[in-house]
């Protein structure tokens, strides 16, 4: 099991290394880039994503969900990467995964965007609350309370008064207004994002492979100080997920070390099988860029989305730090003959 655990280990801190190289390169071209490295392929796919979903936490947190749920809509992604509101002061991303896109996406997605028409919206949306309770609820206790809250059991004496009152028609109103989405701005938007985050992931992952305290992960992860410094990064203004990138980034890296560990056993390895119990996939792994048409069934495979199934560091995880777990899980797994 050691044994294992320290092969990945060491493919993990070369593939942060790589990765940290890799991501400039993931967005030096505008719109869409080749596939043609194998590594570079998945680092694409989560930098994409996550420009996109930094986008979407940027438009929930202005209240323009026109534009948020047109953009969660937009090439139809394998996970929701839309946003949600925790509080008033902040918005996170419904995913926390490394699948929400694939390859495909990485070619297509900034190019369609581009190209894609101009669309116009009437938009309509109600003010304030309804002065009725229109749906039901379980608890007619918790129910009872709320409507003694609003005045509306009759029991408010300022709430039968506005009722009374001829001049406030107990209607709901509402805002129009007409709005126009350009997607060639949309996607120019995601592209200055996808450039801000490649230098984030870089900067941050040779900050990683640095960390000496076995604190320093959870530290870096979630924008904590380390070594007494003010701010984890070295720069003033960040991205609102930048703790969360990088936890992406190492289960993305932790995952193409298990891998490439894998592929280096080989099928004839008992090993092998049980590593893939381990990382919760039944697939052999990828065959070598000199074998023409299991390259051909890959890039088939890539291109479609996995969204009912999922392995062990790929899916959608909200507590960060899976990669060490799933790392220190190794040591309790059966993978000694």
């Amino acid at each position: 099991n050691s044994c294992v655990r320290k092969k990945i280990v060491e493919l993990n801190t070369r593939m942060r290394r790589v990765f940290a190289a890799l991501v400039l390169l993931a967005s030096t071209v505008r719109f869409g880039g080749s596939l043609s490295n194998a590594q570079y392929r998945p680092l694409a796919r989560l930098l994409l994503q996550r420009s996109i979903q930094t986008q979407l936490v940027y438009l929930t947190d202005f209240h323009d969900e026109l534009k948020a749920d047109w953009l969660e809509q937009f090439g139809a992604p394998c996970a929701p990467l839309g946003a949600e509101r925790v509080s008033n002061r902040e918005s996170r991303p419904r995913y926390h995964g490394l699948d929400g896109l694939t390859d495909a996406h990485v070619e297509t997605y900034l190019k369609s965007m581009v190209a894609a028409p101009a669309e116009a919206f009437a938009v309509r949306y109600p003010v304030g609350r309804p002065d009725v309770v229109t749906r039901e609820t379980e608890d007619a206790e918790l129910a009872q309370k709320a409507l003694s809250m609003w005045g509306l059991d009759g029991t408010n004496p300022a709430a039968a008064s506005r009722r009374r009152n001829p001049y406030l028609k107990a209607s709901q109103r509402y805002i129009e207004y007409n709005e126009t989405i350009y997607p060639s701005r949309c996607a120019t938007l995601i592209a200055q994002t996808r450039a801000q985050l490649a230098l984030e992931f870089a900067t941050d992952l040779r900050k990683l492979v640095d960390a000496t305290e076995a604190d320093h992960y959870e530290k870096l992860t979630r924008n904590a100080p380390v070594d007494g410094k003010a701010t984890t990064f070295e720069d003033d203004v960040s991205s609102p997920l930048r703790g969360a990138n990088l936890d992406l980034c190492d289960r993305l890296a932790t995952r193409q070390a298990a891998m490439g560990a894998l592929f280096a056993m080989g099928s004839s390895d008992a090993r092998a099988a049980r590593l893939r119990g381990a990382l919760e996939i039944e697939a052999e792994p990828l065959a070598s860029d000199g074998d023409a048409a299991a390259s051909v069934e890959n890039l088939l495979a890539a291109a479609v989305c996995r969204v009912g199934k999922v392995d062990a560091l790929g899916g959608h995880a909200r507590s960060r730090g899976l990669a060490l777990r799933w790392l220190d899980a190794l040591d309790d797994a059966p993978l000694a003959v």
